[in-house]
């Protein structure tokens, strides 16, 4: 399966700043980033859990949630 263009874009940067990025590898347009102080932030294709509907749309989701 292809990278998406905006999850390959979040691996550049995250590399560029020292984060790491777990991404589903069934869906790979769903991931986490760890940052290098400890903070951790879900995203899913271009939302992200700083707004209210990424954390509990991944939660929603078996296969997500699983691997999560």
């Amino acid at each position: 399966m292809e990278t998406p263009f905006v999850t390959s874009i979040i691996q550049k940067v995250a590399e560029e700043i020292g984060a790491v990025v777990l991404v589903d590898p069934e869906c790979t347009f769903v991931g986490l980033i760890t940052f290098k102080n400890g903070n951790k932030t879900f995203f899913r294709t271009t939302k992200f859990s700083i707004n209210s509907s990424t954390s509990p749309a991944i939660a929603k989701t078996r296969g997500f949630r699983a691997f999560f």
